[in-house]
């Protein structure tokens, strides 16, 4: 079933509106788009009245947003950027196939990006296009074909491949290892522990699996591996990685495990796609590509396929 046209906007329209409620003065959204200001405001009152509500509350030197308007700005940011990024998508290389893939950000810099050139000479007429996505989205809103993700699989409408698991070490600098004495695993609740957003809850698994009780409250929080690890470089607690991930770092000596015992985490490592895209062959050709990567790199047994159940929560690391 087509959009009916007259749900449709023009574009003009909806280019000054966004312009106008990023920048907050008709003026400034003006001589972005090289339009007067006049030109401006008769637009934004041709859609308000397209919509039967009103968008902006005029001042004398700038201009707000109504409760409408916020929202009805924010998806119209969104909408554009999505088709902003298809029309760069097509001119990059427009007889490509194209995947559109959000990844993990410290899986994906670290263990992904450096293999793709594999995949790309083995299918050089595929276009690849990545996000870093750390927080839960919906396929449905975001513009993708598949997903990396890491943790339980409860996502709603969705079907799976396992790639790998991993194991965690406590790591720290050298700096905040030469002021404590760590012999067992009890012994890190003496310092400050760094906790990763997407993953709270990891170092009291990481205590229960090492017969540790642990209550106390977690520390400093970030929201992706690379500033987790940063802190712990410079001496700000212990951080709790993936060794397979951040290997470069404790092999030179930047980081230093606390207790040299990995610790199997309790999640793996999946692709993650749409139901309604299973049969499309461009997602299908890095599936299979990425799940003998995952082998090799494990040295496991073959991926298997998961099928959460409908009406099951979403969840992204």
């Amino acid at each position: 079933m087509g959009i009916p046209r007259r749900l449709l906007p023009p574009t003009a329209m909806l280019l000054a509106f966004e312009a106008a409620a990023r920048t907050g003065n008709f003026t400034q959204a003006a001589q972005e788009l090289n339009y007067t200001q006049s030109a401006i405001s008769r637009q934004i009152r041709s859609l308000e009245e397209r919509l039967g509500t009103e968008l902006f509350v005029r001042g004398r030197q700038r201009v707000i947003l109504t409760r409408a308007g916020v929202s009805y700005a924010r998806s119209i940011s969104d909408a554009l950027r999505h088709i902003s990024e298809a029309s760069l998508s097509v001119q990059a290389n427009p007889h490509a196939l194209s995947l559109r893939l959000a990844m993990l950000p410290s899986f994906g810099s670290r263990w992904l990006i450096p293999k793709i050139h594999m995949f790309l000479a083995q299918h050089p007429d595929v276009s690849l296009n990545f996000s870093a996505r750390a927080v839960p989205f919906d396929f449905e809103s975001e513009p993708f074909d598949c997903a990396i993700h890491y943790g339980p699989l409860t996502w709603t409408g969705t079907e799976s491949v396992r790639l790998m698991g991993e194991s965690v070490v406590p790591v720290a600098g050298a700096k905040l290892l030469s002021r404590y004495r760590f012999e067992r695993p009890e012994d890190l609740l003496k310092a400050p522990l760094l906790v990763l957003s997407s993953r709270v809850g990891s170092w009291q698994r990481w205590f229960e699996r090492n017969g540790v009780a642990y209550e106390q409250e977690e520390g400093l929080m970030f929201d992706q591996f690379d500033a987790l690890v940063a802190a712990a470089e410079v001496g700000l607690g212990i951080a709790l990685v993936p060794r397979f991930l951040f290997a470069a770092e404790i092999d030179s000596g930047a980081l230093v495990p606390a207790i040299d015992s990995d610790t199997p985490s309790e999640h793996a490592y999946h692709l993650v796609w749409p139901q309604d895209r299973r049969d499309n062959s461009t997602m299908k050709l890095f599936r299979d590509w990425l799940c003998h990567q995952s082998r090799l790199f494990a040295g496991a047994e073959a991926p298997t396929d998961h099928r959460p159940k409908v009406g099951d929560p979403m969840v992204v690391c």
